[in-house]
């Protein structure tokens, strides 16, 4: 079986199949019948906690909002599903709901999801509240015919090697992502609220850079950190992973010349476009 992470209770996770993947790190957790790991501050606003739940994100103020009401939303099942370009935070917002939150499951179906699958870890985990699909695009058949019937009313019923498999997980939490829509079925939007997470602007990717920079520790001089946040704009950089990655290239106490031919030789000799088989050439 694929690694994924799985925040189960205690209490059920003696129970959970021996070759399932637990993360044993401590959770610090105030009440197990919450959803949230952490107490929230019930004395800011909904709008206001959930800028705080996302910390590690700059901007998306909307989605950071609508993620953060589903949340909240204990008696009601609902899917969520983010769509949009690599590299612009979908997989980031999962991370802090994983991060943050109980019973989560965390299912990446761009791993492929060898052994028994989701079906075979929903049916060990049927207490879990909330399940995380990063590229939901790439789930096998036999899981999307299974995410339909689950997403509509949190019932699983499948037929798997001539064993039937019958349970509901109620008022589950479904929170997805894929860059590709258009390998998505109609009745498997139909079930989800779908959020288009728009591309930068130059501006904002601006302060996604320097945020970034300076969150990860990879710039310390926050002179450096804006003049380099603004090159990556003016070289047409504007992946962030991208400009993070030749931003990690810059040391502190490299002049402007060694700055601007560092940043020159890595586009120059970028191969992430190249799809040559050199061993016919």
């Amino acid at each position: 079986m694929s690694v994924h992470s799985i925040y189960i209770d205690d209490q059920f996770r003696k129970n959970l199949h021996k070759n399932l993947i637990i993360d044993d790190s401590p959770t610090f957790v105030n009440d197990l019948h919450s959803i949230f790991k952490y107490k929230q501050d019930l004395s800011k606003s909904i709008d206001e906690r959930a800028e705080l739940f996302f910390p590690d994100i700059i901007g998306q103020t909307p989605i950071k909002r609508q993620l953060y009401r589903a949340l909240l939303r204990d008696n009601r099942l609902i899917s969520v599903l983010l769509i949009g370009a690599p590299a612009t935070s979908k997989t980031l917002f999962m991370k802090c709901i994983e991060k943050q939150c109980n019973g989560v499951i965390f299912y990446d179906a761009s791993t492929g999801s060898s052994g028994a699958g989701l079906i075979e870890i929903l049916r060990l985990n049927p207490e879990c509240k909330i399940l995380i699909i990063d590229e939901l695009a790439e789930l096998k058949k036999n899981d999307i015919e299974v995410l339909r019937g689950l997403a509509n009313d949190g019932r699983v019923s499948k037929t798997l090697k001539s064993k039937f498999i019958n349970f509901t997980i109620k008022n589950l939490k479904i929170f997805a992502t894929t860059n590709n829509p258009t390998k998505l079925s109609r009745p498997i939007k139909s079930r989800f609220q779908i959020y288009l997470i728009k591309p930068y602007t130059d501006s904002e990717f601006i302060e996604v850079v320097k945020f970034c920079l300076k969150n990860q520790k990879i710039i310390k001089d926050d002179k450096l950190i804006n003049e380099l946040a603004h090159a990556m704009v003016h070289f047409n950089i504007k992946n962030i992973r991208n400009a993070l990655a030749c931003c990690s290239m810059i040391h502190e106490g490299d002049n402007y010349e060694t700055i601007i031919r560092t940043i020159r030789e890595y586009i120059e000799n970028d191969g992430s476009k190249c799809n040559i088989n050199f061993n016919e050439e």
